[in-house]
């Protein structure tokens, strides 16, 4: 089965974080020091969910969590000295995912 994935590498040329001669970082480098995790929903959670009554009313819940850009004060606290970065285990940011309650099962009942 074909899944998409990310390139090893990628270009982070002028990066305040991430100092390279060549501007080329590992993926994997980028996305820690440079993004963070979309949800706080762990992926047992949002299986969870997937499977409750109210999933298909709601739209579904994906396993996954996208990735979204660090916050400027984030991005701030990971730049280091050496040019390495820092690792300061971004919290989630952005939006909740919706969450199954009482309301909503009712209603999905009541459009089924």
């Amino acid at each position: 089965p074909s899944q998409k994935r990310c390139a090893d590498r990628c270009f982070a040329i002028g990066d305040p974080v991430l100092h390279t001669p060549r501007g080329v970082v590992l993926t994997e480098r980028f996305c820690l020091y440079r993004c963070t995790p979309g949800s706080t929903q762990t992926p047992s959670e949002k299986a969870t969910l997937q499977q409750s009554s109210t999933a298909n009313y709601l739209g579904g819940f994906l396993v996954d969590t996208l990735c979204v850009e660090a916050t400027d004060e984030q991005t701030q606290l990971t730049i280091s000295s050496d040019g390495n970065g820092r690792d300061v285990e971004n919290k989630a940011v952005g939006a909740e995912e919706p969450k199954a309650t009482a309301q909503t099962e009712a209603a999905a009942e009541g459009a089924a």
